[in-house]
C-alpha cells in the first residue's frame, strides 16, 4: 500500500461500516424578498476545489483506497512505514538492489515500465538500464520490467531503452520507434518527487550485444497450457485439503459436545436442567 504522507493525517470516516442515521428533514425557511438589481460587477474568485488524498493498493487490478479507509487501517494498527528520501538513496554494491532501494523502485514505477504493459511492480523483475557491472545498482539506472519484457529487452535484437533521473524510460523499438513511459507514480502523487541523483560513473564500456544473444534467452520447462493446467491442479489439491480440515473439525466438535452431554446425563451429582413444563419459549 503507497499513500502520499498526508494520507496518514486522514480522520476514520464514522459511517464508513453502515448507512448514516435517519435525520428529521429540516423545518422550510421562508423565501427572502428578491434584492434589488446590483449593477453587474467582476464576480468574486471561487476558492480551489479541496485536494483529494488517496493511497494505492498494488495488485492485479490496483484499486485505490480513499484516505478514510487508510486512516482506519492504521487506526487498527497497521504499520506505516516511510520510504527512503531519493536524494539519500545511493549505490548498492552488487547485482541485487538492498531493500531500500527496492521498495523506492516499486513505489516510483507502479508497473512494469514498458510501453503498454500495466502488469504491477510487485510482480515484476528490477532491470539495469545499463547492463550490471557496467552500470551501477542505483534508482536512476534500474526501473521495474515484468518478465516477459525484461527477456525481450535483455535478448532480442534492436531492443534498447535509456533512463532519466526522475525516472523517464525510453524504449526504442527495431523499427526505430521511440516510446517514452512516466512513472505511473507521477499520475497518482504529482507533489512526490523522485528524482534521485546520477549514478556512480560506468565501470567501463558497456560491450556490444553478441550476435547469437537470442539463442540464449532461456526457455520455458512447461508450455503456458501446462502451467495453467498444474495451477488448477494444485489449487485443486488445496481446496480439496482445506475441506477435509473443516470435516475433521466439525467431527471433533461434534465428538465433544456428544461427550459433553453424555457426561451430563451421567452426572448425578450437578443440579439437574429446571422443568419449563409445556411452555413454549422464551420460558
Amino acid at each position: 500500500m503507497i499513500a502520499e504522507p498526508t494520507a496518514l493525517d486522514a480522520t476514520v470516516d464514522p459511517q464508513l461500516h453502515g448507512e448514516p442515521a435517519e435525520q428529521p428533514a429540516p423545518a422550510p425557511e421562508p423565501e427572502p424578498e428578491p434584492a434589488k438589481p446590483q449593477p453587474d460587477s467582476q464576480p468574486a474568485p471561487q476558492p480551489a476545489p479541496a485536494r483529494r488524498t488517496a493511497a494505492l493498493i498494488p495488485g492485479f487490478r490496483n484499486a485505490i483506497l480513499p484516505a478514510p479507509l487508510l486512516a482506519e487501517l492504521i487506526a487498527h494498527g497497521a504499520t506505516v512505514r516511510f520510504l527512503t528520501d531519493p536524494a539519500a538513496l545511493g549505490a548498492t554494491d552488487g547485482y541485487r538492489p538492498c531493500a531500500a532501494l527496492e521498495r523506492f523502485v516499486r513505489a516510483r514505477d507502479l508497473t512494469c515500465r514498458f510501453p503498454g504493459c500495466d502488469r504491477p511492480a510487485v510482480f515484476a523483475d528490477i532491470d539495469h538500464t545499463q547492463p550490471y557491472p557496467y552500470g551501477a545498482t542505483h534508482a536512476s539506472n534500474t526501473k521495474c520490467y515484468c518478465r516477459q519484457h525484461h527477456l525481450v529487452k535483455t535478448f532480442w535484437e534492436g531492443w534498447t531503452d535509456t533512463q532519466a533521473a526522475d525516472g523517464t524510460v525510453r524504449v526504442t523499438t527495431p523499427t526505430g520507434h521511440t516510446y517514452t513511459t512516466k512513472p505511473f507514480s507521477t499520475l497518482l502523487f504529482p507533489s512526490w518527487n523522485t528524482t534521485t541523483g546520477p549514478p556512480p560513473p560506468a565501470s567501463g564500456t558497456t560491450p556490444p550485444r553478441h550476435p547469437g544473444r537470442t539463442s540464449m534467452m532461456p526457455t520455458r520447462r512447461r508450455t503456458r497450457t501446462q502451467n495453467r493446467a498444474a495451477y488448477i491442479t494444485r489449487e485443486r489439491e488445496l481446496n480439496a485439503l482445506q475441506r477435509q480440515h473443516e470435516r475433521n473439525a466439525d467431527a471433533q466438535a461434534t465428538a465433544e459436545r456428544n461427550a459433553k452431554r453424555q457426561t451430563r446425563q451421567h452426572d448425578t451429582t450437578g443440579t439437574p436442567p429446571p422443568d419449563y413444563g409445556d411452555d413454549p419459549p422464551p420460558f
